[in-house]
């Protein structure tokens, strides 16, 4: 039996028409689907993917960076940025007809993001550019960013100061407000500000 949640389909009349599809969102960690240089083995996320879409719900792909194989003390077959871009490209090719969300984060090809906001934006555009590079309609949402103490607006004001606003359709906070770390109504209206600063026609 697969150990993957079996998707249901909404009963007739459950979820408004006007509310659009539910919307589910998967964790696809790099090391799970690379298991040797250039191969990937796609297997448990299409049995996800072709499953939750086919019941009628909103797929979100989130990529996760971080691979062994790729560790730069371990002289890498190749640069761990390029290893990366070239999995997002797989991924947004092979999903362009069930998918067209993905959330993205400030980390690229490493499990643990920068503290130079120069770098981690650097590593967000690459990512995006990847996605966008097999799936031109892609929409990217910019994973909520909240690192060395920074509040999620200042860290993203510093990445905005590094022009990532062509690069991402909407801001999750999904990562950044969690029961560890709650976020109060003015801290989100601090993050809606910036957003609206850096890219008013962005999604929060």
């Amino acid at each position: 039996p697969s150990p993957h949640p079996r998707p249901v389909a909404p009963a007739p009349g459950e979820v408004p028409e006007e509310a659009g599809p539910i919307w589910v969102r998967f964790a696809v960690p790099w090391a799970l689907v690379e298991k040797s240089a250039g191969q990937y083995s796609w297997a448990p996320v299409d049995e996800i993917v072709t499953g939750f879409a086919a019941a009628g719900f909103g797929v979100i792909l989130y990529p996760q960076g971080g691979h062994p194989l790729y560790d730069v003390a371990v002289a890498p077959p190749l640069p761990p940025e390029d290893a990366w871009a070239a999995f997002l490209r797989a991924m947004a090719a092979r999903y362009a007809r069930e998918v067209d969300h993905y959330l993205l984060g400030v980390e690229g090809s490493s499990s643990v993001a920068s503290a130079d906001p120069r770098v981690r934006a650097f590593a967000f555009k690459s990512s995006s550019i990847a996605v966008r590079a097999k799936d031109a309609g892609a929409h990217v949402g910019l994973v909520g960013p909240r690192l060395d103490g920074d509040s999620p607006a200042t860290a993203l004001e510093a990445l905005c100061a590094e022009g990532i606003a062509p690069y991402f359709d909407a801001l999750s906070l999904a990562d950044a407000v969690t029961p560890d770390k709650p976020q109060d109504g003015s801290a989100i209206a601090a993050v809606r500000a910036v957003l609206m600063t850096c890219d008013p026609g962005a999604r929060l």
